[in-house]
């Protein structure tokens, strides 16, 4: 286990490779950076991270090199923190937790343990691996989660792009549980950034490798599975989205209201594909609630 420190209020310049900050004691953070799927940023402002927690890193939750998850834990956890499985974008093609951390960290600050979890992408597995990964994540989340000095209660999904996809799929499709022994009451709420619920994937020439064809190709997409029994979604998207457009969130919220299920969808205008993640930590400043939305959904 490993302390993470406090970072102050002060402005810095972040740009290049995020970098988890692992010294003991406060540290301002004045030169970290970040790398999401190619995308270098200026960031500055950086507030909101709250008090000094700790980082358990590199935890296995099954056999293979990418079934390994780090594990932010707020100061002092108790059996009342509630635990969220943070599950990445990268166009089911590539991603690291390592880079994740400026996701975990405000959500932490505000009092959940956050899981964030590496699983197989492509070309290692095809449709449905990464799926199966993230259940049995889950899985192993809810039965390890008292050595962390967590309580019984659900584990929520916050998942962005591919990674809200997996979410959704996990929310909805009852199988992927069960294949581990565990049914839907493992889970809690779930909260999409910017997912595309509604796509074919076999009419997309960029993905159509992962998503061999099967039967039915419904299987792997969220909208057609709507059903009453899933947990309450809410779907955030940016109004600016030029990869996935936003109509994949409005779809999914629709037809899950339609089947009895609970779900909302909040479209932020001007916010593009990668500003809805980046939006988590309050330092980028791009104006959307997004922690505030997320976390008073996941503690209503």
């Amino acid at each position: 286990m490993t302390p993470f420190p406090t970072l102050d209020r002060s402005i810095g310049r972040l740009v290049g490779r995020l970098t988890r900050r692992r010294a003991l004691g406060g540290l301002a953070a004045a030169g970290a950076g970040l790398a999401l799927s190619g995308c270098a940023r200026v960031l500055s402002g950086v507030t909101g991270f709250g008090s000094d927690g700790t980082v358990d890193d590199d935890l296995a939750y099954g056999p293979a090199p990418r079934h390994r998850l780090d594990l932010y834990l707020p100061k002092d956890p108790g059996t009342d923190t509630p635990l969220v499985l943070f599950l990445y974008g990268g166009s089911w093609r590539w991603g690291s937790k390592e880079r994740y951390g400026f996701a975990a960290y405000p959500l932490t600050a505000r009092g959940f343990a956050v899981a964030v979890a590496d699983y197989r992408v492509f070309p290692e597995v095809v449709f449905p691996g990464f799926n199966q990964d993230a259940a049995r994540a889950v899985v192993w989340l809810q039965e390890n989660r008292s050595g962390f000095g967590l309580g019984a209660g659900p584990v929520h999904l916050v998942g962005h792009s591919a990674g809200a996809h997996i979410a959704a799929l996990l929310a909805l499709d009852p199988r992927y549980l069960a294949e581990f022994g565990a049914d839907r009451s493992a889970l809690g709420k779930m909260v999409g950034l910017a997912g595309p619920y509604a796509i074919y994937p076999s009419q997309i020439n960029y993905i159509a490798d992962i998503f061999p064809r099967p039967p039915n190709e419904d299987q792997a997409r969220p909208v057609a599975l709507a059903r009453a029994d899933a947990p309450d979604m809410l779907l955030l998207h940016g109004g600016d989205d030029g990869i996935v457009a936003s109509v994949n969130s409005t779809a999914l919220a629709n037809a899950q209201r339609a089947a009895g299920g609970s779900a909302e969808a909040r479209v932020y205008e001007g916010l593009g594909h990668r500003d809805i993640v980046l939006s988590l930590p309050s330092q980028f400043a791009t104006g959307a609630p997004v922690l505030d939305d997320t976390t008073a959904f996941l503690n209503a």
